[in-house]
């Protein structure tokens, strides 16, 4: 099991990459990021919402990434089996996927 800052235990993460490589998406992650964000369930910094974290679709950890120098927290989501299926569904729904 992972443990990740925030505490929660998962037997599996994706990254936002291999979910758009599992998800068989027609783009790449960073479009798949924006897509999330317009839908309100990650937020600009990358945050996932209170609901996709309450509800185990999601999880993150922090990661200190170099800006102006200084080291910055940088919020990493990842997404968990439950999650991947979720979001599977929501975008058939909405006709991203098939």
């Amino acid at each position: 099991m992972n443990q990740l800052n925030n505490g929660h235990y998962y037997d599996k993460m994706y990254s936002f990459s291999e979910a758009s490589e599992l998800l068989e998406l027609p783009f790449g992650r960073n479009k798949f990021y924006k897509l999330l964000v317009d839908m309100g369930l990650l937020d600009k910094e990358h945050m996932p919402s209170e609901s996709m974290f309450v509800n185990k679709y999601m999880t993150y950890r922090y990661k200190l990434v170099p800006k102006n120098g200084e080291p910055h927290p940088s919020v990493i989501p990842f997404f968990t089996e439950k999650g991947l299926k979720y979001i599977e569904q929501l975008l058939t729904e909405k006709g991203v996927i098939s």
